[in-house]
């Protein structure tokens, strides 16, 4: 796994009081870590924050993997792709 990579995993496990080696690209917030939708709207709002960037709600709607969450912050952040 790459440092952007192990780095994107290491905040979304601080964020949601997760064990980092409990989580994959493909780990589902609300089926494998049990997020409900307040968590996910907080979990954004930190994303936003700490990336200084802005997620729209419908595409808020559509993070459901750690794997959506890399994906984001690398397509909006700058000189991303």
């Amino acid at each position: 796994m790459d440092s952007e990579r192990r780095n994107s995993v290491t905040w979304v496990s601080a964020d949601l009081g997760i064990n980092p080696k409990c989580i994959t690209l493909s780990t589902s917030f609300a089926d494998d870590i049990g997020s409900d939708s307040l968590d996910i709207v907080e979990m954004v709002m930190e994303l936003e924050s700490e990336f200084g960037l802005t997620l729209s709600e419908r595409k808020a709607a559509n993070i459901k993997t750690v794997r959506d969450v890399i994906l984001w912050i690398q397509r909006h952040r700058p000189g991303g792709g």
